[in-house]
């Protein structure tokens, strides 16, 4: 911050950050209050000509299911069919993404 607060920021190569926040229990809101318009890390960011871009990142639904089933669900069929059901068919639960776009802690109904 002292650096910042004195122009040195201006000074040097150019910062670049990329985060992937990818999977979590914290909801949008908290995301925004610390990452946002409003957030301290853009006022500080804005005093050395930096951005902070946030984005979410869609995918095409089929490639979603298969993703998720092959990172969450396939593992579990093969100790538990019975539970877990037998293929991606018998397990596959209605708008996947959307769920966990709205709540990420939505996954879990689908695990």
């Amino acid at each position: 911050p002292s650096n910042i607060s004195s122009g040195r920021c201006l000074f040097r190569a150019p910062l670049r950050f990329s985060i992937e926040h990818h999977y979590t229990h914290v909801l949008t809101d908290t995301l925004v209050e610390n990452f946002g318009a409003l957030a301290p890390l853009q006022q500080i960011a804005g005093m050395c000509s930096c951005r902070i871009v946030l984005f979410t990142r869609l995918r095409e639904p089929v490639q979603f299911y298969i993703s998720f089933y092959r990172w969450t669900v396939m593992w579990r069929q093969k100790s538990n069919s019975t539970l877990h059901g037998r293929d991606i068919f018998e397990w596959a639960p209605p708008n996947l993404q959307s769920s966990i776009f709205l709540d990420p802690m939505n996954s879990a109904f689908a695990e």
